[in-house]
């Protein structure tokens, strides 16, 4: 899913029973998250480290992605 306003964007990916959720603003990320669990049962693991076999790293430039384990 996407969602594009003029001043916000936000992209879940969602994979059976695991879900990123990304976007341009931290409170419309919680926004979102707040909806959801709302709606559906939720568990909040966090920022993510390791999903479906991906590590996904931060850094000042934005976020890697290996599947060399």
């Amino acid at each position: 899913m996407y969602s594009k306003s003029d001043e916000h964007t936000i992209i879940i990916c969602l994979y059976v029973d695991d879900m990123l959720i990304f976007g341009t603003s931290i409170d419309m990320i919680k926004l979102t998250k707040n909806f959801l669990n709302s709606k559906f049962e939720m568990k909040n693991l966090g920022e993510v480290d390791l999903i479906l076999g991906v590590k996904m790293e931060k850094s000042e430039f934005g976020f890697s992605l290996n599947q060399a384990h």
